[in-house]
C-alpha cells in the first residue's frame, strides 16, 4: 500500500467539510438556503486547515437561530486504521471542537428538533436602543421588508456570558485573529442585532443576525470624570444576512449610542479588517458629506481645523478616520479629468503618506555626509529615492482604488439609518 496516496485520499480541507445552518423550522432541516461554509478554521484544527483520518467526512454544526441551541453531526464512509499507518490516529474532530465551544455540545437531533419550538420563549436581553424595517430581495426577487432590533449589554449575568459562549465562536469562522472578550471586564459593551420574526404558527421570535462588542479606553483616568472612547471591535454581520447593508447599521448606531456622551473624546475601531475599514468608510463618509462645512467648496479648499471640529462635535471621529473620510470626499468633488486639479488631489493624499517616511530620508541624509561610500553600503537596506517612489506610487493607487470603491457605493446605495 501507497501510505502517502492513502494519507492524501483520508486527508480533507476543514473549510469544505463543514456546514453551519440556522434552523427557524423543522423544514429547515431540508432547506440549503439555510446553510453556510467557514472562512477559515485555521483557528479550530490547525494552520494547515485540514482534517485527516476520514473519507467523505462531513461536519454538521446546526444551530437555532434566537438561543443558539446547538446540534452537531460528524458523518463519514471510512476512517483510517491507525494499524496501517503507523500508529497515526484519525483527528479527533470533537476534541477540537470542545476547544471552542465550552459548553456540553448536543448530539441528539432529536433533542434539536424539539428545541425549535422552544424558540418563541427566547427574549433578547440588554435594552432595545434601534429597531427599523429593512427591506431584502426574497427568493423569488421580490422585494421583502424585514424587522430589526439592536439591542445593548453593559452587565453581564450567568445567563448573558452563556450565551456569549455559544454567540462568539463564530468569530473564529470569519475573522483572523478572532479572541474572545474577558467577560470579567466591566468595560467591555456587547451590541447584539436581531430579525424579528413570526414562526409557522405565527408566534413572534428573534433570529441573531450580528454581534459587536466595545471596549471602554479610559484617556484620562484620573480626572473626574475621565475622559475615554470607545473602541469598537469584532463587528460580525451573520453570513446569511451579509450583503444586505445590515453591518453598516450596526456600526453606526453603536457610534450614536455614544455621541451624546460628553466624557467621550472619538469613537475609533480597533485594528480594523479591509472588510470593516470599507463598511466603516462608507458609514462615516455618508454621514459628513451631509454637514453643512463639508460642502464641495470647503472639500476643495483643502483640510481645515473648522471642518476637524465640526466632525469632531457631530461625529466624534478620531483624527485619523477624520482625515480619511476627508480624502474620500476631497476625491469624489475633484474633476479627475482635469490634469491641474487631479495633480493638487495626488500631491495632497502623498504628501501625508510620505511624512511618516520623511525621517529616513533626512536619516540617510545624514549619514552621506558622514559616511565614506563603502562605509554606506552598510546601509544598503534603506531604500533608494526611485524606490521610495515608486512605493509612494503603489501605496497611493492602492488608497485611491479603495476610496473610489467607497464613492461608488455611496452612489449606487445612499446611506439611511
Amino acid at each position: 500500500m501507497d501510505v502517502l496516496a492513502e494519507a492524501e485520499k483520508y486527508t480533507v480541507d476543514s473549510n469544505e467539510v463543514v456546514e453551519f445552518k440556522m434552523v427557524k423550522s423543522v423544514a429547515d432541516l431540508d432547506n440549503d438556503a439555510c446553510s453556510f461554509k467557514p472562512e477559515m478554521s485555521h483557528q479550530i484544527f490547525g494552520q494547515q486547515e485540514t482534517i485527516f483520518g476520514y473519507l467523505d467526512l462531513k461536519i454538521k454544526l446546526y444551530f437555532t437561530p434566537g438561543r443558539l441551541f446547538d446540534y452537531v453531526n460528524i458523518e463519514y464512509a471510512d476512517k483510517v486504521d491507525p494499524d496501517q499507518f503507523n500508529g497515526v490516529e484519525p483527528d479527533n474532530i470533537m476534541e477540537a471542537l470542545k476547544k471552542v465551544y465550552t459548553f456540553e455540545m448536543n448530539t441528539s437531533l432529536d433533542k434539536f428538533v424539539t428545541s425549535i419550538d422552544k424558540e418563541p420563549h427566547f427574549k433578547p436581553s440588554g435594552e432595545l436602543i434601534h429597531s427599523f424595517k429593512h427591506s431584502t430581495a426574497s427568493e423569488s426577487g421580490a422585494p421583502r421588508e424585514k424587522t430589526y432590533e439592536l439591542y445593548s449589554v453593559q452587565n453581564l449575568d450567568s445567563d448573558m456570558v452563556s450565551y456569549l459562549s455559544r454567540v462568539q465562536p463564530f468569530l473564529l469562522w470569519y475573522i483572523d485573529c478572532a479572541c474572545f472578550v474577558d467577560t470579567d471586564d466591566d468595560r467591555w459593551s456587547y451590541f447584539f442585532m436581531y430579525e424579528k420574526y413570526q414562526n409557522d404558527s405565527r408566534e413572534v421570535c428573534y433570529a441573531l443576525v450580528g454581534y459587536a462588542t466595545v471596549y471602554k479606553y479610559f484617556t484620562t483616568p484620573f480626572t473626574q470624570p475621565p475622559s475615554w472612547r470607545p473602541r469598537i471591535s469584532q463587528v460580525f454581520i451573520l453570513p446569511l444576512y451579509q450583503g444586505q447593508g445590515l453591518g453598516p447599521r450596526l456600526y453606526r448606531s453603536i457610534c450614536d449610542r455614544f455621541l451624546g456622551d460628553k466624557e467621550v473624546v472619538s469613537i475609533t475601531v480597533e485594528d480594523p479588517s479591509e472588510e470593516c475599514q470599507y463598511m466603516r468608510d462608507y458609514v462615516d463618509v455618508s454621514a459628513c458629506a451631509k454637514l453643512p462645512g463639508w460642502g464641495k467648496q470647503q472639500l476643495l479648499k483643502g483640510y481645515s481645523p473648522e471642518m476637524e471640529k465640526e466632525v469632531f462635535d457631530k461625529l466624534k471621529l478620531c483624527k485619523k478616520q477624520a482625515r480619511r473620510v476627508y480624502e474620500i470626499l476631497r476625491l469624489g468633488a475633484t474633476n479627475m479629468n482635469n490634469t491641474v486639479e487631479y495633480k493638487q488631489y495626488r500631491l495632497l493624499v502623498k504628501n501625508r503618506l510620505n511624512a511618516p517616511h520623511q525621517k529616513d530620508v533626512n536619516y540617510q541624509k545624514r549619514l552621506n555626509r558622514v559616511l565614506k561610500p563603502e562605509e554606506m553600503k552598510t546601509f544598503s537596506c534603506l531604500d533608494t529615492e526611485q524606490q521610495r517612489k515608486d512605493k509612494l506610487h503603489s501605496e497611493y493607487k492602492e488608497l485611491e482604488k479603495a476610496y473610489l470603491k467607497v464613492l461608488q457605493r455611496m452612489r449606487e446605495h445612499a446611506f439611511e439609518n
